[in-house]
């Protein structure tokens, strides 16, 4: 906005203040108090006449917002009067007509006449600002009169009137209010003020309507969220899975690993190892057959961007509206993203997370971070221990040998929490160097997908089966199983992960077809600490389930286990404890 205040006119008379108090600010109502400059706006006021007259379609808007004596310079109040006047009988309103208006007033040259009329247009690049213009010559207003009120009250001009003193009180209080809210310390208040009681609007029960579902990327797997991450630790291939899984979402693929797939536009973030990170897309092009156009709608940033740097993240989002909207803006890695800090500090890494947040609001994508696990994988990724807590999604990749697992570890909202992918990197030759030696690079290939809700899979009842008949077959080759060792058990023959092995035990106990026994201590004729699960009506003898096998007696009595009934009606569906027979 140009700086119009030079052109102001000359004679500006003193304010008349909202319900009768402008005379807190005429000279000698008050002769105790010091002389100070009310707050107001001379720029937002002069903006808003501006854009009306330029834009008359904004005057309802405008209209809801503003009275002519909101409006500091008595001028300004002359002008907003003549606008509204005419807008009001349904004539355009200009600085031709507006400038008639006044003559015909009788006030044309007090304001400035055309001139200043024609100034107030200059700079108005439209109605864009008008609403936050309009809501700032409001707000001041209502500060200055909160402050006469104020000093009224103190004068003792109300000691009188109870009802006006109380007025007054309440003026006081928003007086001060309005004081700890300037942003500049002048005692204006701040001008977004409105847009930030908007954020936190009470509402009922009724009212409180959230994305009331889950938009996923791949379903089961990478919903469009807020915050996630893909981590496990070196060599786990977690810079391969990620770009398979958002390529599949690029290039508008119906599945990947069995789970449906949404066209997503992605911004793909290489923070680090850009060269071998061309050669992963060489690969995945020739290994599927594609150009580089054929990879969709994916765009790649070949800079690390310092997440505790609000300039970075400045230019970051501007490029990103610029050339979005996107779905998805992957960094990798997080530890490139953050150079210098202490990933284990709660500082720096709020702060990173604050960043993320913020490229989230900005952009409207989710941020999916890759990064590094911890000494301890089981324990998330490296560092400080909330950042767990702030994902929504969490992916952990372990490695086993030559086969490769991706964990959903957390899930905030939808099914598939616990669900596990099982996959290998593949080479795939791309040339040869100079010395004649061949280049390579890997691809996906998935090998084993657990249950996903709406693929071709084994059904819930199928897998309590095979969970039933593993154990029954772990029993019958003489190996006892805990809740714990057998979830592991279960993860390892693919019924997936333990997490969810661990339901179908539960499960099946509540149906009756799986018991828990404490194991006998022979030397004392007491439980042990340890339970050990036992299918019912398994055909097992008692000492491949109760009694230790050094010590079990040679026999295969129809009573050294119970039947399915008797569990039922001694303990009900829920988990049984009880001693094996002698």
């Amino acid at each position: 906005m140009n700086d119009r205040r030079s052109t102001v006119p000359k004679t500006v008379r003193e304010p008349v203040m909202l319900n009768g108090a402008g005379a807190a600010f005429a000279p000698g109502a008050n002769d105790a108090a010091p002389l100070r400059t009310p707050p107001h706006s001379i720029e937002a006021e002069q903006s808003v006449l501006g854009a009306l007259l330029l834009e008359n379609d904004a005057w309802p808007m405008v209209s809801a917002m503003l009275q002519a004596g909101h409006f500091y310079l008595h001028e300004h109040r002359l002008i907003f009067g003549a606008i509204a006047s005419m807008l009001r009988e349904g004539q355009p309103a200009d600085v031709i007509t507006v400038g008639e208006r006044l003559k015909r007033d009788g006030v044309a040259e007090s304001v400035g006449g055309l001139v200043y009329l024609h100034d107030l247009t200059k700079g108005v690049a439209g109605t864009r600002d008008i609403g936050p213009h309009a809501a700032l010559v409001r707000d001041r207003a209502r500060h200055r009169e909160a402050i006469a009120l104020h000093d009224l009250a103190i004068s003792g001009h109300f000691a009188l009137d109870p009802v006006r003193l109380r007025e007054a009180a309440e003026a006081t209080r928003k007086a001060a209010l309005l004081e700890s809210e300037s942003d500049d310390g002048s005692g204006a208040p701040d001008s977004n003020l409105e847009e930030r009681r908007k954020k936190f609007r009470v509402m009922s029960a009724s009212e409180f309507r959230p994305n009331q579902r889950v938009r996923w990327a791949i379903k089961g797997v990478l919903p469009l969220c807020e915050l996630g991450a893909i981590y496990g630790p070196a060599g786990s291939g977690k810079s391969f899975l990620a770009p398979d899984m958002l390529l599949a979402c690029t290039r508008g693929l119906e599945r990947w690993a069995g789970r449906r797939v949404k066209p997503c536009r992605v911004a793909y973030v290489v923070a680090e190892g850009a060269t071998g990170f061309r050669a992963r897309l060489d690969a995945y092009k020739l290994d599927n057959g594609l150009t580089d156009e054929g990879l969709g709608e994916f765009r790649l940033i070949d800079a690390a961007p310092n997440l505790r740097d609000t300039q970075d993240i400045d230019a970051l989002v501007a490029n990103l509206i610029e050339q979005g909207p996107f779905d998805i803006v992957t960094i990798d890695t997080l530890a490139r993203a953050l150079p210098d800090a202490d990933e284990n500090g709660s500082a720096d890494m709020s702060g990173a997370l604050a960043a993320c947040h913020r490229l989230h609001k900005a952009t409207g994508a989710m941020v999916l971070l890759i990064a590094h696990a911890g000494k301890d994988p089981t324990k998330g990724l490296r560092g400080w221990s909330g950042t767990k807590g702030a994902l929504d999604v969490e992916i952990a990749l372990t490695r086993d040998n030559g086969m490769r697992r991706a964990s959903i570890d957390k899930l905030k909202d939808g099914a598939g929490e616990d669900d596990e992918i099982v996959f290998t990197l593949a080479s795939i030759e791309l040339g040869t160097d100079e010395d004649g030696d061949p280049i390579t690079s890997c691809v996906v290939r998935i090998v084993a997908q657990s249950l996903a809700e709406d693929q071709a899979a084994p059904s819930l009842d199928g897998l309590k089966n095979q969970a039933w008949q593993l154990l029954d077959s772990e029993l019958a080759q003489g190996r006892r199983h805990s809740l714990a060792t057998f979830s592991a058990t279960g993860a390892e023959a693919g019924l997936g992960g333990q997490k969810k092995v661990s339901h179908f035990v539960h499960l099946l106990m509540a149906e009756g077809r799986v018991a828990s026994w404490q194991r006998p201590d022979w030397r004392t004729h007491t439980s042990s600490d340890r339970n050990y699960l036992h299918p019912v009506g398994s055909k097992a003898p008692a000492e491949q389930w109760g009694v230790p096998l050094d010590r079990a007696e040679p026999t295969t009595s129809a009573r050294s286990r119970p039947t399915t009934a008797e569990v039922t009606a001694e303990n009900g569906p829920s988990q049984v404890k009880k001693k094996a027979s002698k």
